[in-house]
């Protein structure tokens, strides 16, 4: 074999992989192989649906393909980006798993009470997994009587 490069397809986002490798010299294999931890980073949260209440507002979503440990939901309203809230979900860890606020049918859900009607908040998810975040969906809730706009 003369590549010294091999692309490793399939892998599941999110989850945590062990490569080890071996080098082979006339057909004597090392004996001490290298090996590397490397995580997937895990899937983004996509097609969020909001659920609105009077004061609160709650934020449904299919659960993504791949090992999901948290969900990082932040909010803030537009006109006062310092007052910033952070809520977290467990997202139930490995592939297909539920957890958290997930159900039979793998949908996720969060409930953020206290909200003032008339309003404009920003909505941020990001995923984690193995210490690493990632993706982020971004909602614009304008108030509870008006249209919600997705980005």
């Amino acid at each position: 074999m003369s590549d010294s490069t091999y692309t490793l397809t399939g892998l599941t986002r999110g989850e945590q992989f062990e490569i080890e490798v071996n080098s082979v010299s006339h057909r004597v294999e090392s004996t001490q192989p290298l090996s590397v931890r490397q995580a997937i980073d895990p899937p983004a949260v996509a097609a969020l649906e909001p659920v609105l209440a009077a004061d609160s507002l709650t934020l449904r979503w299919a659960r993504p393909d791949g090992r999901i440990d948290r969900y990082h939901l932040k909010w803030y309203p537009l006109s006062n980006p310092e007052d910033t809230r952070v809520k977290v979900v467990q997202g139930g860890g490995g592939t297909g798993g539920g957890g958290g606020g997930a159900d039979k049918d793998k949908t996720t859900s969060v409930h953020v009470p206290n909200l003032h009607p008339g309003v404009e908040y920003m909505f941020e998810i990001t995923t984690e997994s193995h210490n690493l975040r990632w993706g982020q969906q971004e909602i614009c809730h304008v108030s509870f009587d008006v249209d919600v706009k997705l980005k």
